[in-house]
């Protein structure tokens, strides 16, 4: 019996060292993790509205549009340069945040994926610059294609059609719920 339980104790004893040291790390990185996100925010955030001057606290929603947060963005005489929304959508690998920058004239400025589980070499292409830079300059309702876009439409990546549509989605519920915010709606 002693012979079972000493290496019990001796397992029990490594377990309690090893968890107090790893709470002991999360207490003395969180500020830092914490920071490195908000940076990451900013970085994000100017991306998308690169004419940017001075951005507004983050305003959380409880909306049901998909629209989790916004930041309004000044000039740097007070006045409104546009807007970035982060969007939660479902894709065809899952949750999905979208940041959106939306310009005065409710216009998209840029899209970033910020966080997503999409299928390594197509659904993670939503990611490139190539396919995020067809939504710039658009406004309205866009729809998602998988010939050649005309209008308002987006050309769907090549086998990643699921995740092509929820980019899509994110995005018109970003400018959908800028559209009520500028008329003076509830949000």
């Amino acid at each position: 019996m002693r012979d079972m339980l000493k290496p019990a104790v001796v397992l029990f004893i490594a377990a309690l060292v090893t968890s107090l040291i790893l709470c002991l790390m999360q207490n003395v990185t969180k500020d830092i993790i914490a920071a490195n996100a908000e940076q990451a925010r900013l970085e994000a955030m100017q991306e998308v509205l690169p004419f940017a001057g001075t951005f507004a606290e983050m305003i959380e929603t409880n909306e049901v549009s998909g629209v989790v947060s916004y930041a309004d963005c000044f000039a740097l005489d007070g006045t409104l340069l546009g807007t970035a929304l982060t969007v939660a959508v479902r894709g065809y690998g899952g949750a999905m945040q979208i940041l959106v920058g939306v310009d005065g004239q409710n216009a998209v400025t840029g899209v970033r994926l910020l966080s997503h589980s999409e299928t390594p070499g197509l659904g993670t292409n939503a990611e490139k610059d190539s396919f995020l830079s067809q939504y710039i300059a658009k406004t309205g309702v866009l729809s998602v294609t998988r010939t050649s876009p005309r209008g308002n439409e987006i050309q769907a990546i090549t086998s990643a059609t699921i995740t092509s549509r929820a980019v899509t989605e994110g995005v018109n519920a970003a400018l959908a719920f800028n559209a009520v915010r500028q008329a003076g709606g509830t949000q």
